[in-house]
Formats: C-alpha cells, sequence, structure tokens
C-alpha cells in the first residue's frame, strides 16, 4: 500500500506540474493576444483622421464679421511690409545699378 502511495503522489505531483505548465502557457498566449489587440486597436486609431464640418456661409460671415476689426488693422500692417520691402528691393536695384555704372 505504501508502494502505490508513493507512486500516486508522484503522479499527483505530475500532474499539477503539467496543470501549472499549461496555466502559465494558457496565460503567456492570453497576454500576447491582449497585446496583440491593442496595439492593432491603436494602429487603427492612429490612421483615423478627423474632418471638421464645414461651417455654413452664414456662419462664416458671422466670424468674418467678428474678425472684420481685427483683420483691417493687420492689412495696413501687412501692406506697410509689404511697402517696406519694396522700397528696401528699390534701394538694393539703384545700388547695383551704380555699382555696375561705377
Amino acid at each position: 500500500k505504501e508502494g502505490n502511495n508513493g507512486i500516486a503522489k508522484k503522479d499527483q505531483e505530475q500532474e499539477t506540474i503539467l496543470k501549472n505548465a499549461k496555466e502559465t502557457e494558457t496565460m503567456t498566449l492570453m497576454i500576447s493576444l491582449t497585446k496583440r489587440r491593442k496595439r492593432i486597436f491603436r494602429i487603427k486609431q492612429e490612421k483615423k483622421k478627423i474632418y471638421k464640418k464645414k461651417p455654413s456661409k452664414e456662419e462664416q460671415e458671422k466670424r468674418r464679421k467678428k474678425r472684420g476689426e481685427e483683420l483691417e488693422g493687420e492689412r495696413q500692417v501687412q501692406g506697410n511690409l509689404v511697402k517696406g520691402k519694396l522700397a528696401k528691393i528699390i534701394i538694393n536695384n539703384k545700388i547695383r545699378n551704380f555699382r555696375d555704372k561705377g
């Protein structure tokens, strides 16, 4: 009886070892699957582009009216900058012409 008990205990130990091994295998497989799913989901999310709905003409006009005062001021500044650039270009051209003649 003692011999049979010893064999039975060894068999039980082997079974528990096999069960533990299978459990760890299944756990690792599950973890790898969830990681893959997460990766795939992230990739799909990154590829999606969000498009803004184009506002109606009325909304655009309202926004333009609100920005109107600011835009007028900006236009004046931009105009002055352009005039300044033109003046610099003209001066540079005059200097070049003077050098070429001399």
